[in-house]
């Protein structure tokens, strides 16, 4: 009995799954400390480096988990802006636009 070959497309989606979870877990964090903030931020560039791969259902969690977010900071509405760009495209708002940053 051979052993089953490892799916790249399911290692990839466990990868990305991975992250939209902690992702998740750092955004509820009601008053994050210093190194939990830099966490936060490097989880959040990573998410934003990988979003234009990310199948819908994920960047639908993405979004709740940045809109959920009490206290949100400069980089968790940066983020949100992100995904609303990455989301637009999937839920048909072809001419949705995103204000520039000032």
């Amino acid at each position: 009995m051979s052993a089953k070959p490892v799916s790249t497309k399911n290692e990839e989606l466990k990868g990305q799954s991975l992250l939209v979870r902690t992702v998740a877990a750092t955004l509820e964090i009601k008053v994050p400390a210093d190194t939990e903030k830099k966490f936060r931020a490097t989880l959040l560039r990573r998410a934003e480096a990988d979003i234009a791969a990310m199948p819908p259902g994920l960047l639908i969690r993405f979004f709740e988990a940045a809109c959920a977010c009490d206290f949100p900071d400069a980089d968790v509405v940066a983020f949100r802006i992100v995904c609303e760009r990455a989301l637009a495209p999937h839920l048909d708002l072809i001419a949705y636009k995103v204000p520039a940053a000032k």
